[in-house]
């Protein structure tokens, strides 16, 4: 029988856009912690909210399965380097998924560019998600784990905590950071899963992953 999850209400559609702006801002810090950059950013940021084009965008980086299905948030393409963020179609969602790319141009100015714009980028994602909506996270464990990820085995930040708002005690949280070459450019991907299979999740989510 398929599991109907009732239908996003236009207050909770909103609120995960402001998300997906706050988002934009931490992208801007990220951009600028890659190094040298920071002056072009005003230029063309290629942002849009639209959930067709956020999902077309997301899907010229990597193919993905979402279970349940996904719906786009979030997206830009400053300087070529694009990102999205989308997630799933529950009303509170409890995956959130957040692809790019960086182009070679990039990538060759400075090496580490990937790691660089996840090291800028997630902290304000996650403050962003808490300032936009009730929900709170807290990680409190970090590892290291060898995965597999378009066909190599990459080193990928596992973190694990909780997700909490002012209505319920803490779910689980899992976050998983990764970085990965492909064609000549740096493909990177933030992923968070939550709830009580938030570990099945987050592994299923991550072994859909294919470079595009």
């Amino acid at each position: 029988m398929a599991n109907l999850e009732p239908a996003p209400s236009s207050k909770n559609t909103n609120v995960w856009k402001w998300v997906g702006l706050g988002c934009g801002g931490a992208l801007l810090f990220a951009i600028a912690a890659i190094g040298g950059f920071a002056y072009f950013v005003a230029r063309n940021f290629g942002v849009s909210a639209n959930p067709q084009e956020v999902e077309e965008s997301a899907q010229q980086i990597f193919d993905y399965n979402i279970p349940g299905g996904s719906q786009g948030l979030f997206k830009m393409n400053p300087m070529g380097i694009e990102f999205a963020l989308v997630a799933d179609t529950k009303a509170q969602p409890e995956v959130l998924l957040s692809v790019g790319s960086i182009p070679p141009e990039i990538s060759k100015e400075e090496p580490n560019a990937g790691e660089s714009f996840l090291e800028g980028f997630q902290e304000p994602l996650e403050q962003s998600i808490n300032n936009k909506t009730s929900q709170g996270f807290e990680f409190t464990e970090e590892k290291i784990e060898e995965k597999s990820l378009c066909e190599q085995t990459v080193s990928v930040t596992v973190r694990e905590g909780t997700m909490s708002d002012s209505d319920s005690e803490g779910v689980p949280a899992i976050n998983y950071l990764a970085v990965v070459q492909h064609n000549n450019s740096e493909r990177f991907i933030s992923l968070i899963t939550t709830g009580t299979q938030a570990k099945e999740t987050a592994q299923t989510v991550f072994d859909s992953l294919k470079c595009k």
